[in-house]
């Protein structure tokens, strides 16, 4: 049993499991598997929590006030020659007070029927809560700008990330909550993960989501 975010997690099912804290707030998770079968994370959650699982394999654990508590990034599996192995995300209630994962390798349909996988399989995933770890105002271009930075996991997190993240930026700084910052967060996550931090500029007209996209996030 080891500590995740505030929450017990165990993985069963599987022979080898390492934990490495991202530094960041997060944790990868690394599982060795050595026979088929499906892999299990477990861990303790509050009564009326939901499990969703997005379009692209992120993972969302949210409490019964909408606030996120824990997010899994889409998993990464290769097998013991370095090929990828699709993999999916099944949520599976385990009683009142617990809530499972069960990640099901499924290589049938990228390599055909009678083809065979090379185990061990390597399951990677990346874990967090935090899409931002912290903002601060300053000047660029001239004019105010709050300074976003995301986590490691907040960078790795898919569209799990995208639907929570805000609420974090309104949290550490509430007077950001407009449409014109929301859009260039929304714009940043979408196209510009890895950059040092997410600037975002109050001063930038009020126009649409897709006007921002085009703009490469900074119109004018």
């Amino acid at each position: 049993m080891v500590q995740l975010l505030g929450e017990d997690l165990t993985v069963a099912q599987t022979p080898s499991t390492t934990l490495d804290p991202d530094g960041d707030g997060g944790t990868h998770v690394r599982t060795t598997v050595a026979e088929p079968g499906a892999v299990r994370y477990t861990f303790d959650a509050p009564d009326e929590s939901v499990v969703t699982v997005a379009r692209d394999d992120s993972v969302a654990v949210v409490g019964a006030d909408g606030t996120l508590l824990a997010g899994f990034a889409e998993p990464v599996v290769t097998d013991a020659t370095g090929e990828e192995v699709r993999a999916r995300w099944t949520p599976v209630e385990d009683g009142p007070d617990r809530i499972a994962l069960d990640l099901a390798p499924d290589d049938a349909e990228r390599r055909g029927a009678d083809s065979t996988t090379a185990y061990p399989l390597t399951i990677e995933v990346h874990l967090g809560r935090d899409v931002v770890s912290g903002v601060e105002w300053g000047v660029r271009e001239g004019g105010t700008s709050l300074a976003v930075t995301p986590t490691a996991w907040g960078r790795a997190s898919g569209t799990t990330g995208r639907s929570y993240g805000w609420a974090d930026v309104v949290r550490l700084e509430p007077s950001a909550d407009t449409t014109v910052m929301r859009n260039q967060f929304l714009c940043h996550v979408d196209g510009a993960r890895q950059k040092d931090t997410w600037n975002l500029e109050p001063w930038r007209p009020d126009i649409s989501f897709i006007g921002y996209l085009l703009a490469r996030c900074n119109p004018t």
